[in-house]
């Protein structure tokens, strides 16, 4: 116990005794947050709705394709129901690697959203080019 109390130093008593309980850092010891920490929802929530609007493009530019406005390759159905299969167990996969890890709640969903937001963005770019 002698190294921990060297350690703390000269932090304020009530520091000291919440410190020793936990395992928190130094940051944190109050339920303060500094800026990065307040910063990750909203860039997970940035990602989910860019997913959000390229999945919408995917749909419009399939649906366009499937009623014959636009051309589509032949494939692109089964390229559609594969691709999902492929996506969820990726995800599914870089989830629980994060999981075990041991990284936080946001980070586990980033991970798992990679997946599925690498392939929108790809799906948009190859639908929505010119031929």
């Amino acid at each position: 116990m002698g190294g921990t109390k060297e350690a703390l130093g000269n932090r304020p008593a009530r520091e000291q005794f919440y410190f020793n309980r936990s395992s928190r850092r130094d940051s944190d010891v109050f339920g303060l947050m500094n800026q990065t920490s307040m910063q990750v929802p909203l860039l997970l929530w940035q990602q989910m709705a860019r997913m959000t609007w390229e999945s919408q493009m995917v749909i419009a530019w399939r649906t366009a394709g499937m009623m014959g406005l636009v051309r589509q390759d032949a494939e692109e159905p089964q390229r559609m129901v594969i691709e999902k299969a492929n996506a969820a167990s990726e995800a599914m996969h870089a989830a629980l690697r994060a999981a075990g890890r041991g990284e936080r709640a946001d980070k586990v969903m980033a991970a798992a959203l990679r997946p599925y937001r690498r392939r929108t963005k790809a799906n948009v770019k190859r639908l929505s080019r010119k031929d």
